[in-house]
């Protein structure tokens, strides 16, 4: 007998995406979870459709408010499995993923007297301008995105770039790996960024201006150093170095906003 599994997804005028997404979900999964964060009308239709054909499909309306860990620990609050799965709407899962996952939630039924784990990583590839990336930031990150429902409640940290917070002796390493499909261009990735960095302020904990120029002025660099070199981003050709740019020019905007805050304040 497989452990009941909600699979959980965040969701804000991504009902194309995720349409795609829960083809690829199997019937065995037990409840497919949409937290709606105010989606337009059409949006929430397309979603409606979705309900109606699929009896796993439940959409719940919650406001993010620019709160991602809130949100993920609402979902939680609300799926009915005894263990779920976080996917984003833009993320794929790679090769056998679901069969995997069938055979690694039936041998936690055997173990879960004893040797079974609370939490599970899984692997992560960037997509990134046309390109699965191995190396740099977009490649290969773990993630912790499957646990028990009940113990995952409320561990969820950071209102953006948020984590999955376990002791490390509760969390195992599996082999499933899913692809992320971040942005269609470089345009939209960088929108993103800047929408993610005006979030950190509020997270972060306040610095002097002489620290924030200190950072500002080297941070960046070594950002580019240590995922296009170091994390050996040169790899993944254009795409890799493209993207490390990128994170580059992430690290600066966080600091610029932080400044700006500083200022404000």
């Amino acid at each position: 007998m497989v452990n009941s599994l909600s699979l959980a997804i965040l969701h804000r005028n991504q009902s194309q995406e995720i349409t795609a997404l829960i083809g690829k979900v199997p019937a065995w999964i037990s409840e497919i979870l949409i937290i709606d964060d105010d989606s337009t009308e059409s949006e929430l239709s397309a979603l409606s459709k979705l309900e109606k054909s699929r009896p796993q499909v439940r959409v719940v309306s919650h406001a993010l408010q620019n709160d991602f860990s809130a949100q993920r620990n609402f979902a939680l609050s609300q799926a009915r499995g005894s263990w779920t799965l976080f996917l984003d709407a833009d993320e794929r899962p790679a090769g056998a993923f679901f069969d995997k996952l069938q055979r690694l939630l039936e041998k936690e039924v055997i173990e879960e007297s004893g040797e079974g784990a609370t939490a599970f990583s899984i692997i992560r590839h960037q997509v990134f301008l046309g390109r699965e990336l191995h190396h740099g930031d977009g490649g290969a990150q773990r993630l912790i995105r499957l646990a028990k429902t009940k113990a995952g409640q409320g561990r969820w940290r950071r209102a953006v770039h948020e984590v999955w917070d376990f002791p490390t002796n509760q969390v195992k390493h599996s082999d499933l790996t899913i692809t992320h499909h971040n942005s269609a261009n470089i345009t939209e990735f960088i929108a993103k960024l800047n929408r993610y960095a005006s979030l950190e302020p509020a997270v972060r904990p306040r610095q002097s201006l002489s620290t924030l120029l200190i950072q500002l002025l080297i941070y960046p660099k070594l950002k580019l150093c240590y995922n296009y070199l170091w994390k050996r981003g040169i790899i993944d050709g254009f795409p890799g170095l493209a993207h490390a740019l990128c994170m580059s020019y992430y690290s600066a905007i966080v600091r610029i906003y932080l400044y700006e805050k500083h200022h404000t304040d």
